[in-house]
């Protein structure tokens, strides 16, 4: 039996924090998020998404910031 978890699909689950998300900050160019939860629950999506092989290994952000110049959040790379 293995060890790996799935998680199964359901369209809509995230449609809560999905619209969260604003428009792309003029400044930085990153996708905007309305607060520090809606990006957050962002990066925990990546990450189990990348565990079960939905997400290509591309994405990288690993934490969420304040924007200084839209005060909205990004997500970045950078540690």
């Amino acid at each position: 039996m293995s060890t790996t978890s799935f998680r199964t699909y359901r369209p809509g689950l995230h449609a809560h924090y999905d619209e969260q998300a604003w428009d792309i900050c003029p400044s930085m160019g990153k996708r905007q998020f309305r607060d520090r939860a809606a990006a957050e629950f962002t990066l925990r999506r990546f990450a189990l998404d990348k565990r079960d092989g939905i997400l290509a290994e591309r994405r990288h952000e690993t934490r969420s910031y304040q924007c200084p110049h839209c005060h909205a959040w990004h997500l970045t790379s950078q540690p």
